[in-house]
């Protein structure tokens, strides 16, 4: 009850006071250096589309990873561990 009632409200409150202040921050320094809204828009915009990509390609990988020890552990004999050979998972 704890948690519910005191620190998930104090959690929300300093994440929002965080926000605010940090879109603040930019906001003013885009007001006073117009060049510093050219130049970091296109940067945002490609960051979010390699996060998204990368977060799309990993969430596929651990998926796909958790079927193959699921399936794995059922037919196996207990302590034997084997790694498998994963498609979506580019390390390099």
């Amino acid at each position: 009850m704890y948690l519910i009632d005191e620190v998930i409200p104090r959690s929300c409150a300093l994440f929002l006071n965080v926000f605010f202040s940090t879109l603040s921050t930019i906001v003013a320094i885009m007001y006073s250096t117009p060049i510093f809204g050219v130049v970091i828009l296109p940067i945002l915009i490609l960051y979010w589309f390699v996060q998204v990509k990368r977060f799309c390609l990993l969430s596929r990988c651990i998926m796909f990873d958790i079927a193959m020890c699921c399936s794995f552990m059922n037919i196996s004999k207990p302590g034997f561990v084997a790694v498998a050979y994963n498609p979506y998972c580019q390390t390099r």
